[in-house]
């Protein structure tokens, strides 16, 4: 018998942080991949994308320990437990609240002033 948790956490540079969520996964004989190379179309993607599918997994926990890593820019976490019909979301950053490339803020502000 299974209980599958599939986790997908996405985001710009999420992928540098792969070493310490494996480490932590290593526990429980589990490992996420980073699996942004796998995307079709005509373009690269600009974000990371890290993927998992684990059995009887402890979600509480593993949110827990992403909370405790200084993620740069936004990132979010989708977790889809096996009797759930859908996926649960959480940002983890918003990606505001910490530093940015200067060029960045006038995109930011251009588009969301009053």
């Amino acid at each position: 018998m299974s209980r599958v948790s599939n986790v997908m956490i996405s985001g710009l540079g999420c992928e540098k942080h792969i070493d310490k969520i494996n480490e932590w996964l290593e526990e429980w004989d589990e490992s996420i991949n980073d699996v942004s190379s796998m995307a079709g179309g005509s373009k690269h993607l600009e974000i990371a994308v890290l993927l998992g599918a684990f059995n009887y997994f402890p979600c509480k926990k593993f949110i827990d320990l992403l909370r405790t890593i200084p993620w740069a820019w936004r990132t979010d976490v989708f977790i889809k437990e096996e009797d759930n019909k859908g996926f649960l979301q959480t940002t983890l950053s918003d990606g505001w609240h910490h530093t940015k490339p200067p060029e960045m803020w006038h995109l930011y502000y251009s588009k969301n002033e009053h």
